[in-house]
């Protein structure tokens, strides 16, 4: 928004105000008059309004009034151009903090930081601007000074030399303030550049957490139909297990049988067997009994035998001891069997 000027109404009435109180109407009396006011401005009209009061009497000596009017307007210009600069780069700073606050979380030391630093600037612009007004106040004394010592030449010029010496010196401190700005203005495009990183990292985050979730999404209905098909083959394995079982189960019941079957003739064999080898053993008990009364009954008839006799009893011993024994390997194998 533009600021409104002083007019030339205000201006006269405060150099009135102050020439009714004795004092002299100089350019920083009549701004403190005032409040504010550009010195450009207010030079312009207080040199109009001096210019309709008595003609004053111009000493011999003097610098030129074009001379005095370009040094106040181009100290009037000087703090207008570094107002505006110092606004300006304010506002592109508050700008970058603004947009450097939508970062997020991530950029929030940053934000406060160049705040903080966008704060000092400005403060800073300010000292600037009160010592540009000290400057520009001290151009004015001595400018009050040149008119008091018109006659005094050399004092003038070293006055204007002073004068142009510390103008030399705001310049330099604008270069600085300058600088400082710049600096300001490139630390704000790299948080800029850092918002904009910040920005595509998180978008290229959200895409792949997008494809990720897809992924899962597919990959769940995967395993839900990978699942499904397992437990239809899990159904049919139990059928199949089940079928199995049972025909196991009927093969076992089935060899059971047969081994029952088996133990049973082998258990009749057995008993046969063990007939058989009662029945061989009776004989053996008979034949023996027999053998036994023969042997006694020989005895009996002829008393003591003879040699031949006995060498015939003892060819038939041997062949009854024979018989025997056959009959007993006999049974033997019988019971074995």
């Amino acid at each position: 928004m533009a600021r409104t000027g002083v007019t030339y109404d205000q201006i006269a009435a405060a150099a009135d105000a102050l020439m009714g109180s004795g004092e002299k109407p100089t350019l920083q009396r009549v701004r403190e008059e005032l409040g504010s006011g550009s010195f450009n401005t207010i030079h312009r009209h207080l040199s109009a309004w001096r210019s309709a009061q008595a003609p004053a009497v111009r000493p011999a000596v003097q610098l030129p009034d074009k001379l005095l009017d370009a040094l106040a307007e181009w100290a009037g210009q000087q703090e207008a151009s570094a107002r505006a600069d110092a606004e300006a780069t304010a506002i592109e700073a508050q700008q970058s903090a603004d947009e450097l606050a939508e970062a997020g979380e991530a950029l929030e030391v940053q934000v406060e930081d160049l705040s903080a630093q966008v704060e000092a600037m400005n403060n800073e612009c300010e000292e600037k601007t009160a010592k540009l007004s000290s400057a520009l106040a001290e151009v004015q004394r001595l400018k009050e000074e040149l008119e008091r010592e018109r006659q005094e030449g050399g004092e003038a010029r070293q006055a204007l030399a002073e004068a142009r010496e510390r103008i030399r010196t705001l310049e330099e401190q604008r270069g600085e303030l300058s600088a400082a700005m710049k600096r300001a203005q490139e630390e704000a495009s790299v948080a800029t550049a850092e918002r904009v990183e910040a920005q595509r990292a998180q978008a290229v985050a959200e895409v792949r957490a997008e494809s990720a979730q897809q992924q899962l999404e597919a990959r769940s209905q995967e395993l839900k139909e990978e699942r499904e098909a397992r437990r239809a083959e899990a159904a049919k394995a139990s059928q199949a297990f089940e079928k199995a079982q049972e025909a196991h189960r009927q093969e076992l019941h089935q060899e059971r049988e047969e081994a029952r079957q088996r133990v049973e003739k082998a258990q009749q064999g057995e008993q046969a067997a063990q007939r058989e080898c009662s029945e061989a053993r009776e004989k053996m008990a008979s034949m023996a009994g027999r053998l036994e009364a023969a042997e006694a009954a020989g005895k009996g008839d002829d008393g003591a035998p003879s040699s031949s006799s006995r060498s015939s009893g003892k060819r038939a011993g041997s062949g009854k001891a024979g018989k025997g024994q056959q009959v007993s390997q006999k049974s033997n194998e019988t019971g074995r069997s």
